[in-house]
C-alpha cells in the first residue's frame, strides 16, 4: 500500500484514502471532493443561506390609518344589507421588507407591507382581486354576498429571482384572527 502526505497538515496517510476522498484533518475524517473541503463548503452555503434570509425579513413601511378606524374595523360589524365587505390582510413573517399591490377588479386599492389589512365595502357579486407576483398578477374570483364579511390571506412565497405574492380566500374565524393581528394600511383612495 502506498502512502502520500496529505496536502492539508502532512499527515501521512494510504494512498487509497486520499483518493477517496477521506482526508485526515485535526485528528477528525472530514470527506473532500477533488481536493475541496466539503464542510467547508457547507458552513458557506448556510452564511449564504442566512444572509438572504435576513434580507427577506426586514420591514416595509407603507401608509396606516388612523388607529380609531383601525378598533372600529375589527368590531366586525356586518356592511349594509346591500353590500359585501372584503378583510385582505398579510400576516407572515416572510418577505417582511416587501411591499406589495393588491387590486379589485383593476383598481389599485394600495400596498400592504407586514403585518398590515385593508378594507373595502364591494356591491354583491363576483369581484377580481389581484397581488402582484413574480412574472405578473396573481388574481382570485370572490363572489362577494350581500351583508356579509369576506376575508383573503395574502401570503408570500418565494420565486426565481424575488419574492411573490398570492391569495386564497379564509374561513371567517381564520380571518378574524389574521385581521386582529395586523394594523388596517391606509387605502390610496
Amino acid at each position: 500500500m502506498r502512502t502520500s502526505a496529505s496536502p492539508w497538515n502532512g499527515t501521512l496517510i494510504h494512498y487509497e484514502e486520499y483518493r477517496s476522498g477521506e482526508q485526515l484533518n485535526k485528528g477528525r475524517t472530514t470527506k473532500s471532493i477533488e481536493g475541496i473541503d466539503v464542510k467547508l463548503i457547507q458552513k458557506a452555503l448556510l452564511a449564504g443561506f442566512v444572509a438572504s434570509a435576513s434580507l427577506l425579513t426586514g420591514c416595509a413601511s407603507v401608509n396606516m390609518a388612523p388607529a380609531a378606524l383601525d378598533a372600529e374595523l375589527k368590531t366586525f360589524a356586518a356592511p349594509p344589507a346591500d353590500m359585501s365587505a372584503v378583510y385582505i390582510y398579510r400576516d407572515s413573517t416572510i418577505g417582511a421588507a416587501l411591499k406589495k399591490d393588491v387590486r379589485i377588479d383593476g383598481r389599485t386599492i394600495g400596498e400592504t407591507g407586514y403585518m398590515t389589512y385593508f378594507y373595502q365595502q364591494l356591491p354583491p357579486g363576483e369581484h377580481i382581486l389581484a397581488t402582484e407576483s413574480e412574472f405578473g398578477d396573481n388574481s382570485i374570483v370572490l363572489d362577494a354576498k350581500a351583508g356579509q364579511n369576506h376575508f383573503v390571506q395574502q401570503y408570500i412565497r418565494f420565486g426565481a429571482f424575488v419574492a411573490g405574492a398570492g391569495l386564497r380566500v379564509v374561513p371567517e374565524n381564520e380571518g378574524k384572527r389574521g385581521v386582529q393581528s395586523t394594523k388596517l394600511a391606509q387605502s390610496a383612495e
